[in-house]
């Protein structure tokens, strides 16, 4: 499994075997227990995992979501990169077009979300242009 370089800068150099790209907000049709279970299911089959909030996606960032059934969704995506999650990025544009004062930064971030990157639409497309197999909920 490749292994990402924290150091590496925002490109696309980086291959990953699937984008999973989250557009829809926690409590909104698959709930945020079960979005995380697919995100992290390609890890557990040894898969290189790029995670993109687009959208209402945006609020998963968020540190005061309730828990779903017994478990808190900051405690889930604190976890992520155990399970083989190896980026987590936003689109730009998206924080502009969301609730949270045109930058990602006003939302209160759960502490599995602190390393989240902000990328442009050409970088985004050439991290799904790298990208085995992109999914879109």
């Amino acid at each position: 499994m490749p292994q990402a370089d924290s150091a590496q800068p925002t490109g696309t150099s980086q291959r990953y075997d699937l984008a999973v790209v989250i557009t829809s907000p926690p409590r909104a049709g698959a709930s945020g227990q079960e979005i995380f279970d697919m995100v992290v299911s390609g890890g557990v089959f040894d898969l290189s995992v790029v995670v993109v909030l687009d959208q209402q996606g945006l609020l998963h960032m968020a540190n005061d979501q309730p828990p779903t059934g017994q478990k808190s969704l900051a405690k889930l995506w604190q976890s992520a990169s155990l399970f083989g999650v190896e980026r987590i990025v936003v689109r730009k544009t998206a924080a502009r077009q969301t609730a949270v004062s045109g930058s990602t930064e006003s939302i209160p971030r759960s502490p599995g979300m602190q390393g989240v990157e902000s990328l442009s639409d050409e970088e985004l497309s050439g991290v799904f242009s790298q990208s085995a197999q992109v999914v879109v909920l």
